[in-house]
């Protein structure tokens, strides 16, 4: 699964899974009452199930990065969706760091951290714009682009592939790919002729 940021901000409410690290999301709406500016941005509409939820922000075919947040405590790492029984989770399977106090980051460790402990306490997911390097190479042969401005994105780059820009998009094109678009081919024709 290819890594795709987005500059609209994707944020929910989440409810833990009792048996695994998932994160049940269960709308953006669903932050009403979580605290004043969340309250604030649901009743004007600012913040809104169909705009920002993480299905409709990133869909179900890749991954993203994400942070998770309960009281001062915090995740963030990379995952993906999965859809169980008209219920949507948030798949962690790369937690990158984390911090119990809200000021010292600990690396994760690949294992998920943030648990909620009582019933009172709310659980905030949303998207996360990395903020260095290091987090936007989380795999080999990858390498830093930009769709939007001032949102950088991981592009990890396929064995016999280059890197192309079809459309609005930046993609790692296979070979054989390549030789099959129109544009390439119009490209070439042009050249030689």
């Amino acid at each position: 699964m290819k890594i795709k940021t987005s500059n609209v901000v994707a944020v929910e409410r989440g409810r833990p899974v009792s048996d695994n690290s998932d994160i049940e999301l269960i709308g953006s709406e669903s932050l009403h009452g979580c605290d004043d500016s969340l309250t604030l941005a649901v009743q004007n509409k600012l913040i809104t199930n169909k705009s920002h939820c993480f299905c409709k922000v990133f869909g179900f075919d890749c991954k993203f990065y994400y942070s998770i947040s309960i009281s001062e405590r915090y995740e963030v790492g990379i995952g993906y969706l999965e859809k169980n029984k008209k219920k949507i989770f948030l798949k962690r399977p790369l937690p990158l760091f984390y911090s119990d106090n809200g000021v010292d980051v600990i690396p994760s460790y690949n294992v998920p951290r943030i648990y909620a402990s009582s019933e009172s306490e709310y659980i905030i997911v949303s998207s996360y714009t990395p903020r260095t390097y290091l987090e936007l190479l989380p795999d080999p042969n990858s390498m830093i682009v930009s769709i939007d401005s001032f949102v950088p994105s991981s592009l990890h780059v396929d064995k016999n592939s280059v890197v192309a820009r079809l459309g609005g998009n930046i993609t790692s094109l296979s070979l054989t790919d390549l030789f099959k678009t129109e544009e390439f081919k119009e490209a070439v024709k042009d050249i030689t002729q």
